[in-house]
């Protein structure tokens, strides 16, 4: 994982994977699925789609911060 806080897009990525973390959790704290009803079920399906899309946006940050780290700096 990119632990480069001076990263100018570590800040961006600690707020998705904040978001994404939330999200999780709220899914997760969901009364049984089989006695929730149709729109619980609704609304858990936007939350993983919702969560699948932030988690896309970590990724690609993730990967663009490893990318940068990787290129040495020029002397």
């Amino acid at each position: 994982m990119p632990d480069d806080p001076l990263h100018p897009l570590h800040a961006k990525l600690v707020q998705l994977e904040g978001r994404l973390e939330t999200t999780i959790e709220e899914v997760c704290d969901e009364m049984s699925i089989s006695e929730a009803e149709t729109s619980e079920l609704i609304r858990i399906e936007e939350a993983l789609a919702y969560a699948n899309e932030v988690a896309k946006q970590a990724i690609s940050l993730r990967r663009r911060i490893d990318a940068d780290e990787e290129i040495p700096p020029v002397a």
